[in-house]
């Protein structure tokens, strides 16, 4: 199921507020959950926010799995531990946390398991393959869903990197009718290949 939203712009794609209006409203899974992992994250993005809409729906724990260690530094200095941890890792390798005795991370900091794994504005920066790769692993050790987000088409984003980040490239163009072919329910704000628009995907577990 694909719905549109062509005349919504969401001009900061991190700041996701309307993720806690329409599609909490459409998921109930997402409202009964007390655990999260963010895959991705960097300083000034709007995963505060998102976790802040969470936490309104009774979340408790907060991870973030970040590749790049300046980002890790600078999100360790402004994340509260009690909330979770900030692990510096790559999402092409989140099958080593599992195959772990117990499901023991490697890092000994990431869950085995969480309620729900946000995967947003991340699968573009990966290859289809690998991306392809990782899913069934993030469906493995999500409890009750998948939340997964890409521009909405072209964003040629080459050699613009934030910090001098080299894993900020946009390999892959991603659009509504690719994530409903993997089972999701889509959400598509604004317009494709605009630079603009946003995809947010949900899957749920069966």
């Amino acid at each position: 199921m694909i719905k549109q939203y062509p005349k919504l712009m969401n001009p900061d794609p991190y700041d996701l507020h309307v993720l806690f209006t329409e599609i909490f409203r459409d998921t109930p899974a997402l409202r009964e959950g007390k655990s999260v992992l963010q895959i991705g994250a960097r300083p000034g993005g709007g995963w505060k926010k998102m976790f802040d809409g969470f936490g309104k729906t009774g979340y408790e724990r907060f991870d973030i799995l970040e590749i790049w260690q300046p980002n890790v530094y600078r999100l360790k200095l402004a994340w509260p531990m009690s909330l979770g941890n900030v692990i510096c890792g790559d999402v092409r390798k989140i099958a080593d946390y599992r195959t772990r005795k117990f499901g023991r991370p490697i890092t000994n900091e990431l869950e085995g398991q969480y309620d729900v794994i946000v995967y947003h504005h991340g699968p573009e920066h990966i290859t289809r393959s690998e991306f392809l790769e990782v899913l069934p692993e993030l469906e493995m050790m999500a409890d009750k869903a998948v939340i997964l987000g890409t521009p909405n088409g072209i964003w040629d984003k080459k050699g613009v990197f934030t910090h001098d980040n080299p894993h900020e490239d946009h390999v892959e163009n991603w659009y509504g009718e690719d994530f409903e072919k993997l089972g999701c329910d889509v959400h598509v704000f604004g317009p494709p290949d605009k630079g603009v628009g946003t995809i947010v995907a949900v899957k749920v577990k069966a």
